[in-house]
């Protein structure tokens, strides 16, 4: 038998409501919006006389606020700065300087973000799930790989096996304006091998479920306990992703996969570094030191994230032409200043999934998780 613990409070991250709005039903959420087909996605709000699309809303809170929580998590926290001071004041310019000098390097590192994607995404919630386990009292070092493979396969199977590989593949045709013009021809190779693909991935994740759960019980049987809020998440980050990964069309997957992960982004960005921002900008002894943590943290996040709104529509709009059969070079967008926006918002994304990674381990040597 699986031996699942109960929905205490201390076994909450910042507590029910947060968690469960922020983290366990923000799949959900991004279910509901995939559901309503975009109907309003293409309409306008009028706030305080000021015409907004809400399209470019959209995309400043799927891709700008979360990205851009990067500088929350690691340029304002003092501790991350000092340790990784290489990674992160030294290469982002340097990416910077090859994509504006290289064109090959602005389109592979363009292409290398949309699969760097898919696997930070899926590394995120295993993390979450990792950390609700170790809050209930397991060995953060017991069941580590075994949630690592299910969260991949959860997260990328219905991507790589579902009805949108093919058009995710076409940012490959990008590389025919750069040195190996050959992975152009992914797409069409793809394409006709796709359903014995999709159905091998399939039939190796089925068998790897079957694997897990024996593992698990052995784990169980040892005294392991399964978080219940563990389960829930894996329950409604399973439910959206197989849902858009061969129901939804390619926007509303798209966009429905990146909600749910932009809400534990920020949701995490806050919880793990309020308290050490506060600490760092002597804020701690205010009266309400969290609502001027929450103040910085919206304004860090928002400054940075200005540019991505251009660079998101002309993203969008390029892809858009290349999945509908168009021939677009994205170097003729390296240049100017749009090019130079690209570019930032490149880097930014590319930190964001690069920096989780060892900010993580930072805190995996200092911290438990069971206090925070």
């Amino acid at each position: 038998m699986l031996g699942i613990g109960k929905l205490e409070n201390q076994n909450y991250l910042l507590g029910a409501k947060s968690d469960w709005f922020f983290i366990l039903l923000a799949p959900v959420f991004s279910l509901a919006f995939v559901l309503t087909h975009l109907s309003y996605a293409n309409k306008d709000l009028n706030f305080i006389g000021i015409t907004v699309p809400v399209m470019a809303i959209i995309y400043f809170f799927v891709q700008g606020f979360a990205d851009s929580t990067t500088v929350f998590r690691a340029y304002l926290n003092p501790t991350v700065f000092k340790t990784f001071w290489f990674r992160l004041g030294v290469v982002p310019p340097i990416l910077i300087l090859f994509c504006t000098i290289s064109d090959t390097f602005f389109i592979f590192l363009f292409i290398f973000e949309v699969f760097y994607d898919i696997w930070h995404s899926s590394l995120q919630t295993w993390g979450i799930g990792r950390i609700y386990d170790v809050k209930i009292g397991n060995d953060p070092n017991k069941g580590r790989s075994e949630d690592r493979i299910l969260n991949l396969i959860i997260y990328a199977l219905p991507i790589l096996a579902g009805i949108h590989l093919g058009t995710i593949l076409k940012v490959l045709e990008l590389s025919q304006f750069t040195a190996l013009p050959w992975l152009a021809n992914v797409p069409a190779v793809y394409f006709d091998i796709a359903e014995a693909f999709s159905a091998t991935l399939i039939v190796l994740s089925l068998a790897y479920l079957i694997y897990y759960v024996y593992r698990y019980r052995k784990l169980c049987s040892e005294g392991y306990i399964i978080s219940p809020q563990k389960l829930v998440m894996l329950f409604t980050v399973a439910l959206l992703c197989f849902y858009c990964g061969w129901f939804a069309s390619f926007a509303a997957f798209y966009l429905g996969i990146n909600i749910f992960h932009s809400l534990h982004t920020i949701f995490i960005a806050w919880w793990s570094e309020r308290k050490t921002v506060l600490k760092s900008l002597k804020l701690d002894k205010l009266k309400n030191p969290h609502i001027m943590s929450l103040f910085i943290f919206i304004l860090a996040i928002i400054i940075t994230g200005q540019g991505e709104i251009v660079a998101d529509y002309y993203e969008e709009n390029l892809y858009e032409g290349m999945t509908m059969g168009g021939n677009f070079n994205l170097i003729e967008y390296n240049s100017g200043v749009i090019g130079w926006v690209l570019r930032l918002r490149l880097v930014i994304t590319f930190m964001h999934y690069w920096s989780d990674s060892f900010i993580w381990s930072l805190r995996k040597k200092t911290h438990t998780f069971q206090n925070e």
